[in-house]
């Protein structure tokens, strides 16, 4: 005889005993890819969808982008209240840059929370795996003007003040759909391996902000190569 749906959450974290003193639960592990694609992941989709109900999509900022492997979680956790527990769910975590280009992607499907067991969401590279990363504090082009207003965004290191909006690295681009890039002053960029391919410690790279109004303002950053294979840009 098949059983009433009962109120429960549905959590998809590192690790944790539950949602609440009060929930019954499933705890997902999430366990990073192999390599090091999680590094540059600004922040995560998570789709979560009940067999029958509309899916449930949450976008969840990181504080910082991720640097390290051992970094790779989701920031918060997320949950779905009366499902079911005979039912299967199907989940799915997409990890972005601050451009919102994929980074890593995973899914999986629980049979049953009833009796789920150990449930591992395994992510792996996703998107283009050959982009490396640049990672860069737009504290310093920013000046006094709010992350938020910013329309578009280009990074050269052949062109000084970025004159030339399709030279290397990132070309002028802009950030209108990328949930991400507002997350924090400190934005992660997957680039091409050709355009990265150009960069050495102690190279000079121009970061150009743009705005609403006609108007663009940038700084001049050094590149230096991270532990992690990243670059990393700091402020002259």
């Amino acid at each position: 005889m098949r059983r009433r749906p009962r109120t429960l959450g549905l959590c998809a974290l590192i690790a944790a005993a539950g949602c609440g003193p009060r929930s019954l639960s499933v705890t997902l592990a999430l366990d990073p890819p192999a390599d090091n694609s999680c590094i540059g992941v600004a922040g995560f989709v998570v789709t979560i969808k009940p067999l029958g109900r509309d899916p449930v999509v949450q976008a969840l900022p990181n504080p910082s982008p991720i640097l390290s492997k051992g970094a790779c979680r989701l920031p918060q956790q997320v949950s779905v209240p009366d499902i079911d527990v005979d039912l299967p769910i199907d989940v799915a975590v997409d990890g972005f840059d601050s451009l919102q280009q994929l980074r890593v992607a995973g899914s999986l499907r629980v049979p049953s929370l009833d009796s789920p067991g150990e449930a591992h969401l395994v992510l792996g590279a996703a998107g283009d795996t050959t982009a490396g990363i640049l990672v860069v504090d737009r504290s310093a082009a920013l000046l006094d003007l709010p992350l938020a207003q910013v329309t578009a965004i280009q990074i050269s290191s052949k062109s000084p003040n970025c004159s030339n909006q399709n030279a290397d690295i990132i070309p002028r681009t802009s950030v209108q759909s990328a949930e991400f890039f507002d997350a924090s002053a400190t934005g992660a960029f997957a680039a091409p391996t050709a355009a990265l391919a150009t960069l050495t410690d102690g190279t000079t790279v121009f970061v150009c902000l743009y705005f609403a109004a006609p108007t663009a303002q940038g700084a001049t950053y050094r590149v230096s190569q991270a532990t992690g294979g990243y670059w990393q840009a700091n402020p002259l």
